[in-house]
C-alpha cells in the first residue's frame, strides 16, 4: 500500500513520525510530510527527501498595515500553497492519504482520482475558550468546519477519543468517524525501573512537565503554584523541558518571580531520550490548561508517564481521569494555583505517599504501542474502508 501522512502542525507530536516507521516494516512505502521553512512542505520516505512543496507566499509589506487586504492575501496565498501539495498528491499515485487539520481541508480530496482515499485526522478541533459572543461563534464555526469536511468531502474523519468523535459527529459518530488512539513507544513501556523507591526525608522532590513552552498552554498556573508552596518549603524542584515558542516569556518570569532556586526550563530532548530524562524525576506534572480544546483527548505526555510508572499530579479533566486514578498512582486536582501547591506539597511532606503511589504506577504500567495504532489504522480504518469494487 502507498499512504501519504500529511502534518500541518509546527511543532507535531510523534504520532506520523512513528506511525510511518512502523508501516514501513510491514513492507508498506509511506511519505511523511511535514511543514519545514518557510512554511513549505517537505516529504521524507524514511531515507530521503522525495519532494518538496513551496509555502505560501509572503504578504508584501505595502499592504500588510492594510488588515483586511493582508488577510485576504494570506488566504489566498494559502489556497495555492494547498493547491500545489494536491497536485503533488494527485501525481504521486497514492491509496492512503491522511491529513491532520490544515485550513481549507476540503481542497485536498476535492476532485482527486476515486481510487484515493481521503481521512482527515482531527486530532485539535480548534476550539478555545471564550465567553464573547464572536468567541463562542468562531468555536461553533470550528465544530462545523471539521464535521462539515468530515462528512462531505473525506472518506472517514479520524479522532484519538470517543468524546472528540462525539463533540464534531455526535452520538452517532461511527457513521463517519473512527478511533485511533494514541500510542507509546515501546522503550517507555520496557524502559527498566525499580519495583520500590525510597525518597528520604528532607531531600528535595523532582516534578517534571513536558511540552510546549508556550503561552497558549497558560503555565503561569504552574509558576503561581511553585510561588505558593515556595513560601512553605523549599524542598521541591519543578523542571519544564519543551520547545520554547513564548519568545521567551516564561524565562523573563522565571527571574522577575525569583524561583530559579526552585524551578528551571530546559530545552527539548530527542524523542529517544525521553523515558531517561523524566524517571530521572519523582513527579510527572500532567498540568492541561483549561482550553476547550484538550478537554476531549488524552495528550501524548500524560499515557507517557502512566507507561513509564510514573506518580502524576493530572489535571482534573475526563481524559486524564482515564490514566489517573486519585490516590492510587497520583492526584487529580482542579487548576487552581493553590490546589496544585497542595498537591504537590503532599508529596513533599508525606514521602510515603511517594513510595504507595509509585509502586501502584508500577503495578499499572500500560498502553498501546505505536505497533498497535497502526495495526488499528491498518485493520480498522484503511482496509476496511477500500476503494469501492467498480
Amino acid at each position: 500500500m502507498r499512504i501519504a501522512l500529511l502534518q500541518f502542525y509546527k511543532n507535531p507530536t510523534p504520532v506520523y513520525q512513528e506511525l510511518s516507521a512502523v508501516f514501513r516494516t510491514r513492507g508498506h512505502t509511506v511519505w511523511l510530510g511535514s511543514l519545514g521553512e518557510p512554511g513549505s512542505i517537505i516529504w521524507h520516505d524514511g531515507v530521503k527527501v522525495v519532494a518538496e512543496q513551496r509555502g505560501p507566499v509572503e504578504v508584501p509589506q505595502s499592504v500588510k498595515w492594510l488588515r483586511p487586504i493582508a488577510m485576504m492575501y494570506r488566504r489566498i496565498a494559502y489556497l495555492f500553497f494547498l493547491l500545489r501539495v494536491k497536485r503533488f498528491l494527485r501525481s504521486s499515485k497514492l491509496d492512503v492519504v491522511q491529513v491532520n487539520r490544515p485550513l481549507f481541508a476540503f481542497i485536498l480530496p476535492l476532485f482527486m482520482p476515486s481510487s484515493m482515499r481521503f481521512f482527515l485526522d482531527v486530532r485539535q478541533i480548534g476550539e478555545w475558550d471564550s465567553d464573547t459572543l464572536m468567541g463562542r461563534f468562531k468555536n461553533w464555526r470550528a465544530v462545523k468546519r471539521s464535521s462539515f469536511n468530515a462528512r462531505w468531502f473525506y472518506d472517514r474523519a479520524l479522532f484519538a477519543s470517543v468524546s472528540a468523535a462525539k463533540r464534531v459527529l455526535g452520538e452517532k459518530f461511527e457513521r463517519h468517524g473512527s478511533i485511533t488512539p494514541i500510542g507509546v513507544h515501546d522503550r517507555f513501556l520496557s524502559f527498566p525501573r525499580a519495583s520500590t523507591v525510597a525518597v528520604p526525608t528532607g531531600s528535595v522532590v523532582k516534578f517534571v512537565f513536558v511540552g510546549m513552552v508556550t503561552r497558549l498552554r497558560k503555565l503561569e498556573i504552574l509558576f503561581d503554584a511553585c510561588d505558593c508552596l515556595a513560601k512553605k518549603t523549599r524542598d521541591f524542584h519543578i523542571t519544564i523541558i519543551g520547545p520554547d515558542s513564548s519568545n521567551g516569556f516564561y524565562h523573563r518570569l522565571l527571574d522577575e518571580r525569583k524561583l530559579s532556586e526552585v524551578m528551571s526550563i530546559l530545552p527539548p530532548v530527542s524523542y529517544s531520550e525521553v523515558p531517561k530524562v523524566i524517571t530521572s524525576h519523582d513527579v510527572a506534572l500532567a498540568y492541561v490548561a483549561d482550553v476547550r480544546d484538550w478537554k476531549y483527548q488524552p495528550t501524548l505526555k500524560v499515557l507517557e508517564y502512566r507507561a513509564l510508572g510514573m506518580p502524576i499530579i493530572a489535571t482534573n479533566n475526563q481524559p486524564n481521569t482515564e490514566v489517573v486514578r486519585h490516590e492510587v498512582n497520583g492526584l487529580l486536582v482542579e487548576n487552581d494555583p493553590r490546589v496544585f501547591a497542595e498537591a504537590m506539597n503532599r508529596f513533599v511532606e508525606n514521602r510515603r505517599f511517594i513510595e504507595s503511589t509509585y509502586r501502584n504506577a508500577q503495578e499499572m504500567r500500560s498502553g498501546l504501542t505505536w505497533s498497535d495504532v497502526a495495526r488499528l489504522h491498518m485493520e480498522g480504518v484503511y482496509l476496511r474502508y477500500p476503494v469501492p469494487t467498480q
